[in-house]
């Protein structure tokens, strides 16, 4: 795993926690559409896929 000195390098914004700004307001509306219709047709697929851990984090994102 890449230490945080190793990361800012290539992302000098990075903070402490290991986020980035995700600059959200870049996309339009329709963008943020397409990649929601994206992710909820490949979240339907991922049981018997995907293991139970995975699935689990992603109810507790609230992803699905």
């Amino acid at each position: 795993m890449q230490t945080l000195d190793e990361l800012r390098r290539h992302h000098p914004d990075i903070g402490a926690d290991y986020t980035i700004p995700q600059g959200w307001g870049r996309y339009a509306a329709a963008e943020h559409g397409i990649w929601r219709t994206l992710f909820e047709r490949q979240a339907e697929i991922l049981p018997g896929r995907a293991c139970q851990e995975f699935l689990d984090g992603l109810e507790k994102l609230n992803l699905v």
